[in-house]
């Protein structure tokens, strides 16, 4: 089990960096630079997950707001159906 979930892994970090490498040249230099931001903010929040620390209740409201700005005008998503803050 442990040796697929690696795999699986490996595979999407991959993916991801192809896709990154055929996107980048397409995106102008501010959305570059908003790519690169919430890349670090990504990793920092995987790193403090790993280390047990959970977000605190202004971090996970930044998030669900931040979440609701990024869906606006997605047909697929509402903002109703994002876990409470509280």
């Amino acid at each position: 089990m442990r040796t697929i979930l690696t795999n699986t892994v490996s595979e999407l970090r991959r993916t991801r960096k192809e896709a990154e490498s055929e996107l980048r040249p397409l995106l102008t230099a501010e959305q570059n630079r908003r790519l690169d931001e919430l890349a670090r903010e990504r990793s920092q929040l995987r790193d403090q997950w790993q280390r047990g620390e959970r977000l605190k209740p202004e971090q996970r409201l930044r998030l669900r707001e931040r979440l609701q700005e990024h869906l606006k005008g997605r047909t697929n998503a509402s903002p109703e159906s994002f876990p409470s803050t509280n």
